[in-house]
């Protein structure tokens, strides 16, 4: 996968010897203690685990221990994975539907507790830990715990680019946190959009999950569609949640004061809105004042053209 803040970074990683998140995964493997790694893995929306049998991980602790055979082995005996491909060097495992997080979710619970991501493959590996549950690590946590509510609305959403996501809310009653599992980034923003009302049955919808639909039927929309609108949710609830992803408080009725969004019967809300990598606004604001200033340039050269064959 790839997270579009990854194109303004300098040698960006995701390998062990870099990143904390993939070194814990793989010293499951090679260490001396495992980790309940398929929760885990579903905090950053991973679907596939694929063991290369040809490589070895030569930059880390693992290269003295690391048994490719073994790791098939380990893998066979879990339920909850799929083998879906093996050859003599490749073996694709796929987690189950009922053990995946989609990329957009709304977490069960969320505990705020004084820890690092290091702590992550512990905390996922507690009795009691639930799929979604997340948390806010920090030095000197202030945020309570929270226990969510079981009325949760029905989320859709579309992945449009790495750098934007189209997001559908229906039926929301009270606020409710939703968090995107892409890096954390303040450039991270949700933008008011204006609702859709053409239906269509082309593309996909995937089976819900915890009340989470990716549906490709959502429209894409344009690619200016962030130049003009307002951001609409409180920068101040942004917040860095499971060690690196990205959390907001989404607040219905404040949202739908400054938006539009529809109100049902029952006194819930339906809103449309886009989560967009805002430097996207920068890059196209560029484009456009370049694509401009191209076009005065090559008016000034077509109109000294016309002058100089006028006075010939």
């Amino acid at each position: 996968g790839v997270v579009p803040e990854y194109a303004y970074l300098r040698n960006p990683t995701l390998t062990a010897e870099d990143n904390s998140f993939a070194r814990a995964f793989e010293y499951s493997f090679c260490g001396n203690k495992r980790i309940n790694y398929v929760p885990y893995l579903a905090l950053f929306g991973v679907r596939n685990i694929v063991v290369r049998g040809d490589i070895s991980p030569a930059f880390t602790d693992c290269v003295r221990r690391f048994d490719a055979q073994e790791v098939v082995k380990y893998l066979d005996s879990e339920s909850r994975l799929q083998k879906v491909q093996s050859s003599k060097y490749l073996t694709n495992y796929e987690i189950r539907e009922s053990s995946l997080l989609l990329p957009l979710f709304i977490p069960r619970t969320i505990t705020s507790l004084q820890g690092t991501p290091d702590d992550l493959p512990i905390l996922t590996s507690k009795k009691g830990y639930q799929l979604s549950d997340s948390f806010y690590l920090s030095s000197n946590p202030v945020k309570p715990s929270l226990q969510i509510t079981a009325n949760q609305p029905h989320v859709e959403y579309k992945k449009i680019s790495p750098s934007k996501y189209r997001v559908a809310i229906h039926h929301a009653k009270a606020a409710f946190p939703l968090v995107l599992s892409t890096n954390f980034h303040p450039l991270w923003k949700i933008y008011a959009i204006s609702p859709d009302s053409k239906k269509t049955t082309n593309g996909f919808v995937s089976h819900q999950i915890m009340n989470i639909t990716q549906n490709d039927n959502l429209p894409s929309g344009h690619f200016y569609d962030i130049l003009f609108q307002p951001i609409i949710a409180n920068e101040s609830t942004h917040q860095v949640i499971n060690g690196y992803a990205n959390s907001w408080r989404i607040e219905p009725y404040a949202l739908c004061k400054r938006t539009m969004c529809s109100r049902n019967a029952d006194g819930s809300y339906d809103i449309d809105f886009v989560i967009e990598f805002s430097l996207q606004k920068y890059f196209l604001i560029g484009w456009l004042l370049s694509a401009l200033f191209s076009v005065i340039i090559a008016g000034r050269y077509a109109y000294s053209q016309l002058q100089k064959n006028k006075r010939a």
